[in-house]
This record gives C-alpha cells, sequence and structure tokens, in this order.
C-alpha cells in the first residue's frame, strides 16, 4: 500500500516544481544602465545584456545621440529612459522638449510621450518605438503648410509595383537632414480603402522649402502581391 500512494506524491511534487519554474520564467529580473557619463539611464524587467552608446552630437547644438539595445535588439516598450538635457537648450526653446526615436524607414526622428523634470533637467519616456537610435529635441510646430494635401495626393498616385497599403506623413528639418516627424498623420489606405501590412515596405518623398523649412512629405508603402479581383489602391474613410 505504501508503495501505490508513492507515484502519486512524486507527481505532486513534480507538478510543484513544475509551476515553480514557470513562475520563476515569468519573472524577468530588473535590469538597468546608464550611460554616457550618467546623462542617460534605462531601467526595465528583461533577461539580456543592456547596452547603451554614445554615437555622438545630432548637431552643432551638442544634443547627444544614443544607441541602446538590449542582446543587440530594441529595448522593449516596458523599459523606461531618462536622458538629462541642456538647460541652455530648454531655455531657448519656443516649445516643450520631448524624447524622439530614430525611425528608420522614413528616416527622421519620431516623438514619444515625454515627462520633464526641470528640477533634475531630465526627460522620461517609455520606449514606445522600435528603435535603437535615441535623442531629444524641440517639438516641431505641426501646423501644416497649405498644399500639403496636394502633394500627398500627387505621392499616392504613383504606388510601387505590389502595394497593398500606405501611409501618408510629414517631417520638416530646421537645418540639415536631421528631419523630425510631424504629429499628424496625413491619411492612410489600401486596396478597396483597407489598410494592410504587406511582406516589404518602400518610401516616396517629395521635399519643398516653406519659410526657410526644409519639408518632405512621404508615403510609406506595404508591399505584397497587390490588390486582387480588379480592387483598387484608394484612402481609408
Amino acid at each position: 500500500m505504501k508503495r501505490k500512494h508513492a507515484i502519486p506524491v512524486v507527481l505532486v511534487l513534480a507538478a510543484a516544481l513544475g509551476t515553480a519554474a514557470i513562475v520563476a520564467l515569468r519573472q524577468p529580473d530588473v535590469i538597468h544602465a546608464t550611460g554616457d557619463q550618467g546623462r542617460v539611464r534605462v531601467d526595465g524587467r528583461g533577461v539580456g545584456e543592456l547596452v547603451i552608446v554614445h554615437v555622438g552630437e545630432r548637431d552643432d547644438s551638442g544634443i547627444p545621440v544614443e544607441d541602446i539595445s538590449l542582446d543587440g535588439l530594441p529595448i522593449p516598450a516596458s523599459f523606461l529612459l531618462t536622458l538629462s538635457y541642456d538647460p541652455a537648450v530648454r531655455a531657448k526653446a519656443p516649445r516643450p522638449l520631448s524624447l524622439f526615436a530614430y525611425d528608420a524607414v522614413l528616416a527622421a526622428w519620431r516623438s514619444i510621450p515625454t515627462a520633464e523634470d526641470a528640477g533634475s533637467t531630465t526627460l522620461s519616456a517609455y520606449a514606445a518605438v522600435a528603435s535603437r537610435r535615441w535623442t531629444y529635441a524641440v517639438l516641431p510646430d505641426d501646423t501644416l503648410p497649405s498644399g500639403a494635401a496636394t502633394v500627398i495626393d500627387q505621392l499616392v498616385s504613383f504606388p510601387p509595383t505590389g502595394a497593398v497599403g500606405y501611409r501618408a506623413f510629414a517631417a520638416v528639418s530646421p537645418h540639415g537632414d536631421d528631419f523630425f516627424l510631424l504629429n499628424d498623420d496625413l491619411g492612410q489606405g489600401g486596396c478597396d480603402g483597407t489598410f494592410r501590412r504587406g511582406r516589404d515596405q518602400t518610401v516616396t518623398s517629395h521635399d519643398v522649402a516653406v519659410s526657410g523649412l526644409a519639408m518632405r512629405y512621404e508615403v510609406q508603402w506595404e508591399l505584397a502581391d497587390g490588390c486582387v479581383d480588379g480592387g483598387k489602391l484608394a484612402p481609408s474613410l
């Protein structure tokens, strides 16, 4: 009788140990890293090597660009970034400062919701965009110039082969080739008006000068096998 009771006891122990192992896997370590002489910090829960590399300055203002990765990949969206900013930049800023992630497809910086602590002169935000390159800057004026819709319509009129969807954007550069996406999404579309993602992406763009600033209008195309059954690309309603 004792031997008959030994088997369920072992099974119960195995089940308990298995449960403990599963719980352990679901609780990754709290990890953090600092870089650029303490001017940037990253905190989050994860497994792997968290690395911060100072790439250089974005422009002659001395604002830094940081490469941040977890095991060579962009950090998860749950990770918190904190960057110190130059008070002199803040004093001259006509609008709030924000953290920006580099969008490699659109070749432009994308702002993310940011909290400023004036006392410690830091900006903090969660890594809402999958990117390895981070910086801070003054939020751009998101007022679109007249004629923006016309330019986008012209770009959308010439889709690349295999297009099944698109999204339109505008970006501005105060100087040089450093473009910042505006908050306005200029619309999207797809086959019969339904946006969908493709297997690949490409971008078409058009640059114009507006009041001394360089404006870039971009359409990010989703590529697959094109519209089928007589479908046509059209704006989403």
